[in-house]
């Protein structure tokens, strides 16, 4: 028993170490039965409690010291949950430790509101544009209005995916399910991204005149495909390998329940470790490169042969096309630049800092997509404002007419009274008289 770790040097917060050993150079390990160590007194419990003002996330874990690596170890041992007290479990003899770590944090609820208030307004803005281009008949004619409508569609259902699922961590399963829909849908919006830059380069650049249902075709199985393809393997490695290996080894069926998942995180419904990593920054930053790369293509194409643009139309055109795609494009990708920088470190000040970044990028993309589109072009603004304008002036017209109503009362009033009284105002205009 030793009653401190001065024997086991690292920052890792260890306040005693227990050692159970055969022989100097022996190692017992697998064992049958685990070594079963109680920790008396000790009042913390793993996981993250929220009160009103304040959010605690503690970390217990059962390590052993690896002489090997000079380090904790966690491989072959496990935290009991349903111990009292708290209860280790290791399969082989070691210098057994408890790390328990606490950070606790103000609950920001402003961040929170500023977020579902973003979301929500990125909602009615996605809402709205899809149906201003479903109304605009010459808009939707064309290609890039179909992709526009895709990227909306999907980005839409991811953004009431996560305002309604995100946080509902308490169903296990029903989480799961929250974080594969998140991670498809925007997967699939990234991929008609592609498309949209794809797209451009095709009529831009290279000035394709084949048939433009198959394009769309083939577009849309490239979009909506992918993604599924890559969340399947995600999910299928993580939660039907990983996971199942960690329940078949890890101390029998004593599993961590925060950590019972390698494809979602312990305080939200969706990716984490690997998963977030390989399955869907990764394919998202190449998605981002290859946007780059081809908007690039186009700027050089188009300043080498300027002849290409004939007319002050198609100029006009062309700028409010590629101003849409970048943007967007740009947008999109900081926001996920900021969402990778959030998870390399746990510094409070760090966390808070990029938290507010990801989340005011992340929540108004679709209120942005919805003033690029609805807003800045003049025949679709027409669209969704006309109907105000008729309101408007019917409201005016009848205000006017009413107006028009009570002066012609008034004149007519004044005409009788003038007929009544020539000489002016009854009485007084008599006494005047008479003076």
């Amino acid at each position: 028993m030793y009653n401190d770790a001065s024997l086991f040097p690292t920052n890792d917060n260890v306040s005693n170490v227990i050692s159970a050993g055969v022989g100097v150079n022996a190692r017992i390990k697998d064992l049958a039965e685990p070594v079963e160590v109680l920790y008396l007194n000790i009042g913390a419990k793993h996981g993250e409690s929220i009160t009103a003002t304040i959010k605690t996330k503690t970390s217990v874990v059962c390590k052993y010291w690896d002489f090997t690596t000079s380090k904790w170890a966690d491989d072959g041992c496990c935290l009991n949950e349903t111990a009292n007290p708290t209860q280790c479990l290791c399969n082989h003899l070691t210098n057994f430790a408890l790390l328990v770590t606490s950070v606790q944090g103000p609950t920001d609820v402003v961040l929170s509101v500023i977020s579902d208030v973003g979301c929500i307004l990125s909602i009615i803005g996605l809402f709205v544009t899809i149906l201003v281009h479903a109304l605009h008949r010459e808009s939707m004619k064309k290609r890039p209005a179909k992709i526009l409508l895709n990227i909306c569609s999907n980005l839409l259902i991811a953004y009431f995916i996560f305002v309604v699922g995100v946080s509902q961590t308490s169903n296990r399963t029903g989480c799961k399910v929250v974080a594969v829909l998140l991670h498809y849908f925007f997967l699939t919006t990234w991929c008609w991204m592609s498309v949209y830059s794809y797209d451009m380069y095709m009529s831009l650049v290279k000035v394709f005149r084949g048939s433009e249902s198959k394009l769309l075709q083939r577009m849309a199985a490239f979009a909506y495909i992918t993604p599924a393809a890559i969340v399947i393997i995600t999910a299928g490695v993580a939660m039907g390998y990983v996971d199942q290996k960690q329940k078949s080894t890890l101390c029998g069926k004593v599993i961590d329940p925060t950590l019972s998942s390698s494809y979602i995180a312990d305080h939200m419904c969706w990716l984490t470790g690997g998963s977030l990593y390989f399955g869907f920054l990764l394919p998202v930053a190449a998605m981002l490169m290859y946007n780059f790369f081809v908007f690039i293509s186009i700027f050089r194409e188009l300043n080498k042969n300027s002849s290409k643009v004939t007319t002050e139309h198609m100029r006009r055109t062309t700028k409010q096309t590629m101003t849409i795609a970048v943007t967007m494009t740009s947008l999109m990708g900081v926001t996920w630049v900021f969402g990778y920088l959030l998870v390399i470190s746990t510094d409070v000040i760090y966390v808070t800092v990029f938290s507010w970044l990801f989340a005011l990028s992340n929540t108004l993309q679709g209120f942005l997509i919805f003033l690029l589109t609805a807003v800045r072009r003049k025949n679709l603004r027409n669209v969704w404002t006309a109907p105000f304008k008729r309101l408007y002036s019917s409201t005016s017209s009848a205000a006017v007419s009413s107006m028009r109503k009570v002066s012609g009362r008034t004149a007519s009033y004044s005409v009788s009274e003038l007929t009544k009284y020539p000489n002016g105002e009854g009485d007084t205009a008599q006494t005047t008289t008479n003076v």
